[in-house]
């Protein structure tokens, strides 16, 4: 993953404080959710005596917080804008890139989710914006700019898009059994950095109809990947 992290179902108390001993504030979060709930972002102060409701509420990840590279900063700095990477593997046990999105932050949200408000778009392959921006919400609305910030989306280009590519084959073919994984993946200044790996990564952000050229969906891709028949 490339930075710290601990399962509470695993670890001691103990090694919880050694892990707030080492960085300012940490991430916690139910160990099966998804959009984001229940996410929090403490400082290690506030978090020393939260040990036992965090087991409580079942927020058994705690992660050192990403801290991305200062490209990724210009899109919204107050979150981590992480891209979302599709990775398939076919009956042949090739691993392949379907997709590459990316998730975009709003300003004074500490998360990039779609729940929380946040942007995506298409990346091209060589890691550029191509198309406008979109948000799960205002429905049918586009974005050529953040609204925050006023940095214009098309031609921006990912940093270190071949190294996170790499990261994300390399992370596939250590979990093969897991043939279709979206993983979101921050870029911190040395390096790709993991978030998670989504084992249900559906099929929305590779087929939101103002990102594609062609105006068809995406099946003989899918089917060629996974070695499957849709």
């Amino acid at each position: 993953m490339r930075r710290d992290f601990l399962d509470l179902r695993e670890c001691s108390k103990e090694d919880f404080l050694e892990l707030l001993d080492k960085h300012d504030f940490i991430i916690v979060k139910p160990a099966s959710e998804a959009g984001g709930a229940g996410l929090e972002k403490l400082s290690s102060n506030e978090a020393r005596n939260q040990y036992d409701r965090l087991i409580d509420q079942g927020k058994y990840v705690v992660e050192e917080v990403a801290k991305q590279h200062s490209k990724m900063d210009l899109i919204n700095s107050s979150s981590v804008n992480t891209l979302r990477i599709c990775t398939c593997i076919n009956d042949d046990g090739e691993a392949s890139i379907l997709f590459m999105a990316l998730k975009i932050g709003r300003k004074g949200s500490f998360i990039d989710n779609l729940s929380a408000g946040g942007f995506y778009t298409k990346l091209s392959m060589d890691g550029v914006i191509t198309h406008p921006c979109y948000t799960s919400q205002d429905y049918g609305k586009v974005y050529t700019h953040h609204p925050d910030t006023g940095m214009e989306f098309i031609g921006f280009q990912v940093p270190m898009i071949e190294e996170v590519k790499d990261f994300a084959l390399a992370l596939a073919r250590k979990n093969p059994e897991a043939r279709y994984v979206g993983w979101d993946i921050a870029i911190a200044q040395d390096g790709p950095v993991l978030i998670e790996g989504n084992e249900r990564p559906g099929v929305n952000l590779a087929q939101t109809y103002i990102h594609s050229d062609t105006r068809t969906g995406m099946r003989d891709q899918y089917e060629k990947v996974l070695s499957v028949k849709l």
